[in-house]
């Protein structure tokens, strides 16, 4: 195993070249890389994209525009309303059952009544095995039903790098998204959700992923 000076070097050289080769896109922040932790669940606030007007009308939601110019996304048809209801019953059964994460499930309870992270949460998690074999386990959770996402974690080590695409695993309707992963990558390094990264709520909400980041040997 490396020492813990040359992993923190090779770190922070990899998170530069994350962010030159994946960026930013469609409004969020960008991500911050201090040196990631050596282990454990990786958990960030999520950022919110805007909302798409166009699928909150065809799914039955209202936008609204405070004094202040903030958009709100509000049900109003009976489908709706009954929609949203299912999903924050269908999501709360997941963060007590232990299917989120105990780290999310204590963030997003610490968080219930405030402004923060009002677009959810989003973590990413790797293991090196043998023979440079990366497991990857990743998801986000959002405080509404989801139509569609498009997720995914670049993972760069020294001698090679490789994305592990989620997207085409369907979007979960109650808002609570979690996947796994394996493939190999070669040396130390950096895995992160991307801050493009993304799931599009039935309200028309857009929610980016926060970016989490996690460092592998």
């Amino acid at each position: 195993m490396r020492g813990k000076s040359v992993q923190a070097a090779v770190t922070s050289l990899v998170a530069a070249a994350l962010l030159v080769t994946f960026g930013t896109a469609g409004g969020a922040q960008a991500a911050t890389f201090d040196e990631p932790a050596d282990d454990g669940l990786v958990v960030v606030a999520n950022t919110s994209g805007g909302i798409r007007e166009d699928i909150a009308a065809a799914n039955g939601y209202e936008v609204v525009t405070a004094p202040d110019g903030t958009k709100t996304s509000v049900p109003v048809t009976p489908e709706a309303i009954a929609f949203e209801e299912a999903a924050a019953a269908e999501r709360e059964a997941a963060i007590a059952s232990g299917v989120v994460p105990a780290e999310v499930a204590q963030l997003e309870l610490a968080r219930r009544g405030t402004v923060d992270g009002n677009c959810g949460s989003s973590w990413v998690e790797t293991t090196k095995g043998g023979s440079n074999s990366l497991y990857v386990t990743t998801g986000y959770v959002v405080f509404g039903a989801v139509v569609t996402h498009s997720w995914r974690v670049n993972a760069v080590g020294f001698i090679s790098s490789r994305t592990f695409e989620f997207s085409n695993i369907g979007a979960p309707n109650a808002g609570v998204f979690n996947g796994e992963a394996a493939g190999t990558v070669i040396g130390v390094g950096v895995a992160v959700v991307p801050v493009n990264a993304y799931a599009v709520l039935r309200s028309g909400q857009l929610c980016n992923s926060g970016g989490p980041t996690d460092s592998f040997n």
